[in-house]
């Protein structure tokens, strides 16, 4: 008898995948900024301070017065002077008087009156006395107005292009399975 022969063919499926890649792009516009600007106004004001200087005292002590304090100063100095001559005069008044007490007034009164008197002098920095110095008024005022910087910023959105990506599966190769019977006798009975 002879073999029994089955020819079996086959073939794998291949399974293809085509794909499109996934697009996106995304646009973005400028927002619109706008800028106002308010300008600063600044007013100032000043008073200019009245300064005030006195220095008669100073001009007092160097000598140069005024009309008022040089009758006041000749009026004290007459004064003293006067006081001074009489004390003088009531001295030698009393000196003449005391005879008694022997000796010749008279003549030492004149050798005392004929003498020169000791004149002495002192050295001083002049002025003595500071000025006196007086401030009024003096002052700055200010205003400000205005100075401002206002900002309007409007934002857009982004546009965004999307395109969807896609896989596509299908058979490159389709599978079979082909069985074939090769031979001459074939007993079909069951």
């Amino acid at each position: 008898m002879q073999p029994l022969l089955i020819r079996i063919e086959q073939q794998y499926a291949i399974v293809g995948l085509h794909t499109t890649r996934p697009r996106m792009s995304i646009r973005q516009p400028k927002g619109q900024l706008e800028i106002r600007r308010i300008p600063l106004d600044l007013g100032i004001h000043s008073e200019h301070p009245l300064v005030q200087i006195d220095q008669s005292r100073c001009f007092e002590e160097a000598g140069r017065k005024g009309i008022f304090a040089l009758i006041a100063d000749l009026k004290q100095y007459a004064y003293n002077q006067v006081m001074a001559a009489i004390a003088e005069t009531a001295a030698e008044g009393d000196r003449l008087a005391a005879i008694q007490n022997g000796g010749n007034p008279i003549a030492d009164i004149a050798f005392e009156k004929g003498l020169e008197e000791e004149h002495y002098f002192n050295v001083v920095s002049m002025p003595r006395s500071r000025p006196g110095i007086d401030f009024k008024g003096g002052k700055v005022t200010y205003n400000v107005t205005g100075g401002k910087v206002e900002i309007r910023f409007t934002p857009r959105k982004p546009a965004v292009d999307v395109a969807l990506g896609d896989v596509e599966v299908g058979y490159s190769q389709e599978p079979y399975i082909k069985i074939d019977y090769v031979g001459h006798q074939l007993d079909s009975r069951i």
